[in-house]
């Protein structure tokens, strides 16, 4: 049986790595066994967290009237956290780091490189839904919803 042990906040104590500690010792389980998960579960979770990245990207904005600066998720991280959320999401359901970057003409990007864990940097002005995983989900900050993404149904 897991057992939270409160004594030590900010400690990870669990099986399978299902949970994190917050600074408060609060428990947060974010996600699920994902070595047991399959490509549409942790699509369905990126999608999620990318949307989570976006809301604080789109409060920092709306606070300084820019979109945060910056190339990697670590400057958005010092950007948003934790004015805007509390634990930035910083990879994807699949293990890999997300991508951030501020772009001039749409705003900015988050992405992610999908199951296969490459970045296709020539596929992300291509929009719309695609049913392969390998390929990556663009989020843009010039369109509400999602430019590109996984079609999970």
């Amino acid at each position: 049986m897991f057992q939270a042990d409160t004594s030590k906040p900010g400690q990870l104590q669990s099986f399978n790595d299902d949970a994190v500690a917050t600074e408060s010792g609060n428990w947060l389980f974010r996600y699920w066994n994902m070595r047991e998960s399959s490509d549409v579960d942790r699509a369905q979770s990126t999608l999620y967290e990318m949307r989570v990245i976006r809301t604080a990207v789109e409060g920092y904005a709306h606070v300084h009237n820019e979109y945060p600066s910056g190339k990697t998720m670590e400057d958005l991280q010092k950007a948003v956290q934790p004015d805007f959320i509390k634990i930035l999401p910083m990879h994807d359901a699949w293990g890999t780091p997300f991508l951030y970057e501020r772009d001039d003409k749409v705003g900015y990007r988050v992405v992610s490189a999908g199951a296969d864990g490459k970045f296709d940097r020539a596929t992300w002005s291509v929009g719309g839904a695609t049913t392969s995983f390998a390929e990556d989900a663009v989020a843009n900050g010039d369109a509400p919803g999602w430019f590109r993404y996984w079609e999970t149904r």
